[in-house]
């Protein structure tokens, strides 16, 4: 898995002091998707994803029905009780030969909000909903 070693190397320095200090972790699902366009798109995902600090690493099947490798960096944009709204960027592998994708990876871009558990991400061409948890 070549994306392996850089997903180790960005959680490794996700912190000010470059090690896992006080680590925010959280698994994540991503299950279904709604999408603006009227093309046939793949819309159940059966993803899971892992959250550590502000990076996102995961795995699905995307729109394409290909399989997937997803790593996203997730800034929080504002945060009240249970409420929070990050901004996502990133890229996801699986994607060769459409629209926006280089090779086989699609950059990613879009917004997240979560209450609780579940989680929504509005990204240019759909909307997501999957559920996270906190392990700690």
């Amino acid at each position: 898995m070549k994306v392996l070693p850089l997903v180790l190397l960005l959680l490794s320095t996700s912190t000010f002091g470059g090690y896992l200090e006080e680590s925010k972790v959280a698994v994540g699902t991503i299950m279904k998707s709604h999408h603006f366009s009227a093309l046939n798109y793949n819309e159940t995902h059966n993803g899971i994803y892992l959250n550590i600090n502000r990076w996102s690493f995961g795995r699905y099947t995307n729109s394409i029905n290909q399989r997937s490798t997803v790593i996203t960096y997730n800034n929080s944009l504002f945060k009240k009780k249970s409420f929070e709204i990050k901004s996502i960027v990133g890229m996801a592998t699986g994607y060769e030969g459409t629209k926006y994708s280089y090779g086989d990876v699609l950059p990613m871009v879009g917004m997240s909000a979560q209450y609780w558990y579940f989680k929504g991400v509005l990204i240019p061409e759909a909307i997501v909903l999957g559920v996270e948890i906190p392990l700690n």
